[in-house]
């Protein structure tokens, strides 16, 4: 498994714990994603997805460990701006663009304005972990 250690201090910080202590256990999650601080790469999901869509899937899945973000119908919601998402992968914004949709797309990821009727069109992310568990 090849681990690679970036920033992951660029989050929206709403609600966000300081500390680990506040760790989201996901049930039933796939076998491919890690429980980590950093943010490792799969080959196996790389294989599967695209290794930057793999790598964005695993930083989102520690963001909502974290319990960083909105709960909503039962899911843990996180904000990231195209900027932010670029920043801790180390990624054009072209490329995070392109990589959202596709994840979008195979329904991997789902996307939200959770606060819309606010004007507000921010958009929030979360993991399909169903989806991600058929996967493998």
């Amino acid at each position: 498994m090849y681990v690679r250690k970036i920033d992951t201090s660029s989050t929206n910080g709403e609600g966000c714990a300081e500390s680990e202590k506040s760790v989201l256990t996901v049930l039933n999650s796939s076998q491919l994603i890690v429980h980590s601080p950093c943010i490792p790469y799969i080959p196996e999901l790389g294989e599967k997805v695209g290794v930057y869509a793999a790598i964005l899937l695993q930083q989102l899945h520690y963001w909502i460990q974290k319990d960083c973000g909105k709960k909503k119908d039962g899911k843990i919601w996180i904000h990231n701006s195209y900027e932010a998402w670029s920043k801790q992968l180390r990624c054009s914004l072209s490329n995070i663009r392109k990589i959202v949709a596709k994840l979008e797309k195979e329904d991997l990821i789902e996307t939200k304005a959770l606060r819309a009727k606010y004007g507000d069109t921010t958009k929030w992310y979360t993991v399909n972990y169903e989806a991600l568990k058929s996967l493998g």
